[in-house]
């Protein structure tokens, strides 16, 4: 008797599915990977571009604390116009560059008025009728002028004044020291200078009964002008 062997049932086939949740993970570690790398790449580009250093420094503007850095010195050139210079520093919010003091320049030389401007005043001497002249004029370009007057008697021996001028820039010469006085009744026979040194050779009379025509004493008298005027020595 023939048996038939039963029939193996045949299992089913199992199906190999995808593991979805492996595929979600490295997608979302690939978009935080992008992510990580572009904002990276951002920063970096923006501090470079502001001037700092990414992960070192920061532009200075946004540390805290900190000033801009100062702004480098300047020359201002002849006849720049120094008011719309300071007017732009001020509102870039820096101080305005300090103006140049420029030396003011004299309207004249240092020294005393000339012969010129000497003859046209009145000098301190008691001429009666017939006024004053000039007889010798020293100049100095760092100090006033030396004068020597005399009145204009035409003849005797009329006594000489030493008088120091000094210029000025408006009006007439002024005068800042009297060396020698007509009061003292000498005469001066020669008068030099040698910077702020004065020497003049003098002639006198012994006694009132000397004749005025013939002085019998000599002298020399030496000044040194000053700031202040002039000091016999």
């Amino acid at each position: 008797m023939t048996t038939d062997a039963p029939s193996e049932t045949s299992a089913p086939r199992r199906v190999e599915v995808p593991d979805v949740r492996n595929g979600i993970a490295f997608a979302a570690a690939a978009i935080v990977f992008a992510l990580i790398v572009g904002t990276g790449l951002v920063i970096w580009a923006a501090a470079s571009l502001d001037g700092g250093i990414p992960g070192v420094t920061a532009p200075a503007r946004d540390r805290p604390n900190q000033q801009d850095p100062p702004a480098a010195p300047r020359t201002i050139q002849p006849g720049e116009n120094t008011a719309s210079t300071s007017h732009q520093g001020q509102a870039a919010g820096h101080a305005p560059e300090a103006a140049q003091a420029v030396p003011l320049s004299r309207s004249r030389p240092a020294g005393g008025p000339t012969e010129a401007e000497l003859a046209r005043i009145d000098f301190p001497i008691d001429c009666p009728g017939v006024g004053a002249q000039v007889k010798t004029v020293l100049t100095d370009p760092t100090g006033p002028t030396v004068v020597r007057v005399e009145c204009a008697a035409g003849s005797g021996s009329p006594p000489a004044a030493l008088l120091a001028y000094a210029a000025a820039d408006t009006g007439a010469p002024r005068l800042v020291a009297t060396l020698l006085d007509t009061d003292e009744g000498l005469l001066v026979s020669d008068v030099t200078r040698d910077g702020d040194s004065i020497t003049a050779h003098t002639l006198g009379w012994s006694g009132p009964d000397v004749p005025r025509c013939c002085p019998d004493v000599e002298g020399t008298l030496r000044w040194r002008l000053t700031p202040l005027g002039a000091q016999r020595i």
